[in-house]
């Protein structure tokens, strides 16, 4: 099985220029566990007894605590099981034997083959296509049983890679089912290579590469994944399809709670997204109210780990008949900031890695 994994990373590295990162979101319950990366580029939802690790460059998932160091599937005992996920840019797979605007099944199909040639002893499947953002093949060789998910959407730009893997005879579908629930809630943020500093308070954020940063009058942070999506943004329009923002709202100090427990945190973020949805303003273009556009306020969460500004982040979905999101509660040392993500609809959540990166990113510098 490392044989498997060690060659794909090889066929990336050729056929896609460069590949990019792991150590532990959406279906979460009482039993799980949010795991972020050190550097906050994959996050993921644990159920009890499984474990993640990793870098930058992937996501190692496992219900063997030792096998989250490696960056291969080296699965040896029944009862073992793995799955590794890694991001791979559309932009940097532009090819002569692949175009970026390949299909992920034409992607899967051109993957595939590779693994035979890494190992003599394997047996590959023909890749199928479950939808049309999700592709499987099947893998095997004389020790391993694995298969091979390509799915698009990982986030803008990127597409997912991800091995399963067990020993011979013990990848069943109610084990590969348990992995697929839990790579559901595997989020991944765009490279964070950017800084932008807030003229009116010195705080910094981290953004994407090539992303566009601007204020508007009441001192929220609008980051664009281009200057034409930015424009819209300030034109009052809903992201169209492959249009994603994320805003940074500072709260005001009359507005922040006493209570910054995760409790008082959850409890804050409720009420100012219920109001949000609830306000009778007009749409500017659309020419309806929020409420018109059907709001869905899903139920808040706290993200506890380490890896958080100051170690939690509230979180709470939204959705309406014209766009997709989420909102983030950030506590920078009693100063509260809302950073919240949209794009449209079913492409929204894409950004739910990238706008926690961002909203963990934050930084106040002192002016000198």
């Amino acid at each position: 099985m490392m044989k498997f994994h060690r060659y794909l990373l090889i066929a990336l590295a050729l056929t896609f220029v460069r590949i990019g990162g792991v150590h532990a979101q959406d279906d979460a319950t009482a039993t799980t566990t949010f795991f972020m990366t050190e550097d906050g580029a994959f996050s993921v939802q644990l159920p009890e007894g499984w474990y993640a690790g990793g870098d930058a460059e992937w996501l190692v998932v496992s219900n063997n605590p030792d096998l989250t160091y490696l960056n291969d599937l080296a699965v040896r005992e029944a009862g073992d099981y793995t799955f590794l996920v890694t991001p791979a840019s559309r932009n940097e797979m532009d090819t002569s034997l692949i175009s970026a605007d390949a299909t992920i099944l034409e992607i899967a199909t051109f993957l595939a083959p590779f693994f035979a040639s890494a190992d003599p002893t394997a047996v590959i499947g023909e890749a199928e296509s479950l939808t049309d953002s999700v592709a499987r093949v099947t893998l095997s060789n004389d020790e391993h049983d694995a298969v091979l998910y390509v799915a698009d959407h990982l986030a803008p730009g990127y597409f997912s890679v991800t091995i399963m893997g067990a020993v011979k005879g013990e990848l069943t579908e109610e084990a590969e089912a348990m992995m697929l629930n839990i790579l559901q809630t595997v989020h991944y943020s765009l490279p964070l290579e950017q800084t932008y500093v807030v003229a009116a308070n010195g705080v910094t954020f981290s953004y994407p590469a090539d992303w566009k940063a601007n204020e508007n009058d009441f001192g929220t942070v609008i980051f664009a994944d281009s200057q034409n999506t930015l424009d819209n943004v300030f034109a009052g329009n809903d992201p169209a399809p492959g249009e994603f923002s994320i805003y940074a709202v500072p709260i005001s100090p009359e507005d922040t709670p006493t209570d910054l427990s995760g409790e008082g945190m959850q409890t804050f973020l409720h009420e100012f997204v219920t109001k949000v949805v609830s306000t009778t303003d007009v749409h500017p273009v659309v020419g309806v109210t929020i409420e018109d556009t059907h709001p869905v306020v899903g139920e808040v969460q706290l993200l506890e780990n380490e890896t958080l500004l100051g170690g939690m982040i509230a979180y709470v979905p939204v959705t309406n008949d014209i766009s997709e999101g989420g909102f983030f509660l950030v506590n920078d040392n009693g100063v509260l900031w809302i950073v919240l993500f949209a794009g449209a609809p079913d492409e929204g959540s894409q950004l739910f890695g990238t706008a926690l990166a961002i909203a963990n990113s934050i930084t106040f510098t002192p002016a000198e």
